[in-house]
């Protein structure tokens, strides 16, 4: 590794090369048409409910179904909480809560009830 590289140099990196590597962790999924590296998570949504306080949680999470990993570049313009998300074509959902973490999109994504 070069000396040179800075700490977000070596966290895009990762992202690129570890966490949203096809076969390994991401798979490819489109999201309201565009095709993208994606990682979904109902574990860590399970995890999340679950360590939140009383007075110490988003109720996002608490509707959300999933959590939607995807990198901000990939995604483009964030999602405005309230707003659908189609994947993979056929599966539509509303977003919950959309945050930021370090150059991703963390999207809690609830199932569409009619």
């Amino acid at each position: 590794m070069s000396e040179s590289m800075s700490f977000k140099d070596i966290l895009k990196s990762d992202l690129d090369n570890t966490f949203f590597l096809a076969d390994e962790f991401a798979e490819r999924h489109t999201i309201n048409g565009k095709e993208m590296d994606v990682l979904l998570d109902a574990y860590e949504l399970m995890e999340r409910k679950g360590s939140q306080g009383a007075n110490n949680h988003f109720d996002g999470l608490y509707k959300a179904d999933l959590l939607m990993y995807v990198k901000a570049q990939d995604f483009g313009v964030p999602p405005k909480v309230g707003a659908f998300l189609i994947l993979d074509g056929s599966k539509t959902y509303r977003v919950q809560e959309v945050t930021e973490e370090m150059g991703v999109y963390v999207i809690a994504l609830g199932a569409n009830r009619a």
